[in-house]
């Protein structure tokens, strides 16, 4: 990655019965978690995704929390407690508009090369687009991100993708 996003804090454990996380972070207005769509994620070295914020509640100066519209339960929250947060880029790509990315709807989807599955829409987020994919009866959700888009081909009505490392597993686990 080029630039890699600002660290801000971790999250620390689970909270509640729905996927909400506790974070700590290192923020000197916490009131700016409040107005940020979405917060990025490591999962992994160097591997930066973007969880969207459905929810904030403030515990103190340095806690807060957060329930991410990618996460649904205790366990797929357990999946990223420990990790890494850090401050999310507020650029979408390039400020390409919804309408320009609708004559690519049911154009197959590759990550390096293997089938992901088929674009059904383009989601609107205050701050980012995203990819609506179906693949084997599942939803996924692929940023617009120019560093995510390796090649797009009219011809063969395709999107190639390269995804950071453990992006699919939020949605395969």
């Amino acid at each position: 990655m080029q630039n890699a996003p600002e660290h801000c804090g971790k999250i620390i454990g689970t909270h509640g019965f729905k996927g909400h996380v506790v974070i700590n972070h290192i923020l000197q207005n916490n009131k700016e978690l409040d107005t940020w769509p979405a917060i990025m994620v490591s999962l992994n070295a160097n591997s930066f995704i973007p969880f969207f914020i459905k929810e904030v509640k403030h515990i103190n100066a340095n806690e807060a929390i957060i329930l991410f519209e990618e996460v649904e339960s205790v366990e797929e929250a357990k999946k990223i407690n420990a990790c890494n947060i850090y401050i999310a880029p507020t650029a979408t790509s390039k400020g390409v508009a919804k309408n320009e990315w609708v004559e690519i709807l049911n154009y197959a989807v590759y990550n390096n090369g293997i089938l992901l599955g088929t674009i059904i829409n383009i989601v609107e987020n205050s701050m980012q687009q995203l990819f609506e994919i179906e693949s084997q009866g599942k939803i996924l959700h692929i940023p617009i991100q120019e560093n995510f888009i390796a090649k797009l081909d009219a011809k063969t009505k395709s999107l190639h993708v390269q995804l950071p490392d453990g992006y699919l597993e939020i949605f395969t686990q």
